[in-house]
Parts: C-alpha cells; structure tokens; sequence
C-alpha cells in the first residue's frame, strides 16, 4: 500500500472498516480454514508466517484462537510494523515476531502455515508470482496457503465494480480526505499494473500447489487455500 494509505489505515482504521463490513467475517472464515488444518494434521505449536500483517488483526485472531500457534509477520510498511507492536506488544518475542527483513526470512525457513489478508493485490502484477513462489518456497511439504484477498472475476465489469466500491465508500465514510483516497486506492487495483484475476491466479498457484480453490467469496474477496506440492 502507498504511505497515504498506511496512514489512514493506521489513524482511521474503525472508519475505513465502515465500508467493509464483511471483514471479521472474511477473516474468521481464514481462522476456519488454519484451525482446520492444523487439527487435520495434528500440529501441536503451528509455524505460521504471515506477509502484509498490518495492524495485527488477522495476527491477533490467529495467536488467540489457534493455541501455541507461533507467527513471523512482515509488512512492507514500517508505520504497520510499528503499530502491530504496540497493539499485540503482550505476545511480542514470546508468539509473535515482527520481521524486519521478511522476504528473506521466509525464504530461509519452513513453515507450516503461510497467511496473509488483503496483501497480494497491493502487489504489482510484475513482483505478486516472486512472492508467491518465495511463499511455496517457505512451507513445508503439504503446508497451507490461505489467501484472503481481493480476486476479480474473470467475467466481471470492471467499471461496475469500480462504481459499486465508490458508492460503498461514499454511503459509509463521511471524512472527505479518506473517501478521495479510498477511491484512488481502489482505482489503481484496477489497473493493468495491478488487478488480479481469478483465472490467472489460479493457474499461477497450481505449478506448485495442489487442492486450489475458492472456498467462499464476499463480492470479490475472495478465501483461497492451497497445499504446497
């Protein structure tokens, strides 16, 4: 995300979330999916990286609902790294560590679980397959990847959805400067530079990963697992 975005995010959040009022329920839907898995494969203290970690609320939800569950984040964003330590700082160097270097990181280690919520798609089109295979890289053989993300359609009008947001941001948000960002922000995932279709995503994820699929959609938030190859 750009800094103005960060920003708000980290000054606005209980504003912004106005607009989005599936989100405890598109990230609970991921907290579904970890703790099934770990009770599938009988994992007693799950390793779980998770990239674009934000403010901690996917985090929070994972340390307190999956126990003994351990999480190496990363966000891009210093100003996020810095909030996640001051929101979640009862589980900092104990279950929560905060990487400072996390594409290296996760490179260079194994885990079971690799997360993330509204991440991908604030990566350009050019750098999101690095990630993903830095991320099939990092999990053991048979580890989880959960998506929760944006994922448009193949089918879908992209000047609809583009209308619909806009509309949705100016019926909740009532601060001016967030809303003009807001809608920016959402113009540019978008653009050729940034969108992420269903389609080639999911073809993409299947070179190395088995069981691909959309478990449940929210408009075009989309819950997406796979198990590494």
């Amino acid at each position: 995300m750009s800094g103005k975005i960060d920003q708000i995010m980290a000054e606005h959040y209980d504003e912004v979330m106005k607009a989005w009022l599936h989100a405890d329920e598109f990230r609970r839907d991921g907290i579904a999916q970890i703790r099934g898995y770990v009770k599938k494969n009988r994992i007693l203290r799950p390793k779980i990286a998770e990239l674009g970690s934000g403010r901690g609320e996917l985090t929070e939800l994972v340390l307190r609902e999956i126990p003994r569950s351990v999480v190496y984040a990363k966000d891009s964003s210093e100003l996020m790294n810095l909030k996640i330590k001051e929101n979640l700082a009862r589980y900092i160097d104990k279950r929560l560590f905060v990487l400072d270097d996390g594409i290296n990181y996760f490179g260079n280690n194994q885990f079971d679980i690799f997360c993330s919520c509204w991440t991908f798609h604030n990566i350009s089109k050019d750098e999101r397959h690095s990630y993903i295979t830095c991320a099939n890289i990092s999990l053991h053989k048979n580890g989880l990847f959960l998506m929760l993300d944006k994922c448009i359609p193949d089918n879908a009008d992209e000047q609809q959805l583009l209308n619909d947001i806009q509309k949705r941001i100016m019926t909740y948000i009532e601060n001016e400067e967030i809303r003009a960002s807001l809608c920016e922000h959402e113009l540019r995932d978008l653009s050729p530079d940034f969108i992420m279709r269903e389609g080639k995503l999911l073809d993409f994820l299947k070179i190395g990963f088995d069981n691909v699929k959309i478990d449940r959609t929210y408009g075009v938030d989309a819950v997406i697992t796979a198990i590494k190859k």
